[in-house]
């Protein structure tokens, strides 16, 4: 009995224990973030303190710029040496000075320049170079080449070694643009040895940026006809408006030399309707030129037969028997011209002539035998 009262008074406590904790409030979970849009623009109130920290730190961690370098009181301190070691004779140690000076740029050029005079060309120089020497790439560091470019721009001039040591170091490097400084120099260059160096490298290599400077070496090579005839020539080649303005101001300059070779220029890339198709300007129906043409001649007649083209001329040449001379007259310059033409398959020879009908060969010879 008394167990059968226990066991009913322990499911009754058990009851009671159960439905307490059933009418128990739940305790509310925190809120969500939110999602979407306003999860991604949510920010904590102190980010701009956190930001700044951050900045910090990573200021801290960045490493420091150096200081550029004072490239002038570099190069006073290296030129300073100069003179010892000018007095030394030590050419060895004033060509390593000259390269240091080089690499430092436009401040380090005039002690350059000053040095490379003092170690001259002569024999023993280490400037001293051959034809395809293999010390080329050694000697022209990317230092030096920048001189030699500034050397040729310099318009005062540099010693005509020292620039033609310049275009030679220029013409061999892979990774400059050689034409600027050679037309440059050709603007105020007066050694006609190095100018016709300069024109002989430059051919072909005509762009329309290059027109103005193509134009400035004309007016500076003037004086001598022939070269500044090939640089109008390569201007020509240009044929864009920009060049077309360039022959203009040439012809209407107030040096008389310049504007001759400026209106006879303008008469080869414009020539009057009459004269269009007689000019040779290379507008012609094949890139080929006709033997015996240069630019701006105007063509005549071959043999008996008046010419009515360039291409004209070039239709009569493919059509003449190999080794057969023929007599082309061309006008050039203003002047009358003869000139003995011989074609071959693949090639041909051309022989101007004298009033007299021979070639300048020919009447030497008749000379030589005349006076035996």
């Amino acid at each position: 009995m008394l167990k059968r009262a226990a066991v009913a008074t322990f499911a009754f406590a058990a009851g009671l224990t159960a439905g307490w904790f059933a009418i128990q409030p739940t305790p509310s979970a925190p809120p969500l973030p939110p999602a979407g849009p306003a999860a991604a623009t949510a920010a904590p109130e102190d980010l701009p303190a956190i930001q700044s920290e951050i900045a910090s730190l990573e200021a801290v961690r960045a490493p420091k710029a150096a200081a550029p370098p004072d490239l002038k009181a570099k190069a006073a301190e290296l030129c300073a040496k100069i003179p010892a070691l000018r007095d030394a004779g030590d050419k060895e140690a004033l060509y390593k000075l000259l390269q240091e000076l080089a690499a430092l740029g436009e401040p380090g050029f005039p002690g350059a320049l000053e040095i490379a005079l003092l170690l001259g060309n002569d024999e023993g120089s280490p400037l001293r170079l051959v034809d395809d020497d293999p010390r080329f790439p050694e000697v022209f560091t990317p230092g030096l080449l920048a001189f030699a470019d500034w050397a040729l721009r310099k318009r005062d001039g540099v010693p005509p070694w020292l620039a033609r040591l310049s275009m030679r170091g220029l013409s061999r490097a892979y990774d400059r643009d050689p034409a600027p400084p050679f037309f440059a120099y050709l603007a105020h260059c007066g050694d006609s040895a190095n100018a016709e160096t300069a024109v002989n490298f430059l051919r072909g290599l005509e762009v329309p940026s290059l027109a103005p400077a193509i134009a400035d070496a004309v007016r500076g090579q003037a004086k001598n006809a022939r070269l500044a005839w090939e640089l109008l020539e390569g201007l020509g080649r240009i044929k864009s408006p920009v060049a077309l303005q360039h022959f203009e101001a040439l012809a209407a300059s107030s040096d008389p030399a310049v504007a001759a070779l400026g209106a006879r220029g303008l008469a080869t890339v414009r020539p009057p309707p009459e004269r269009a198709a007689l000019t040779f300007n290379g507008d012609t129906t094949s890139f080929t030129q006709p033997y015996g043409l240069d630019w701006g001649d105007v063509v005549v007649s071959l043999d008996a037969t008046t010419l009515t083209s360039v291409d004209h001329l070039k239709d009569l040449y493919a059509k003449a028997p190999d080794g057969t001379p023929q007599i082309l007259t061309i006008e050039r310059d203003g002047k009358l011209m003869r000139i003995r033409v011989t074609h071959y398959k693949g090639g041909g020879s051309i022989e101007p002539l004298l009033p007299s009908g021979k070639t300048a060969m020919e009447e030497w010879n008749e000379k030589q035998e005349s006076e035996r």
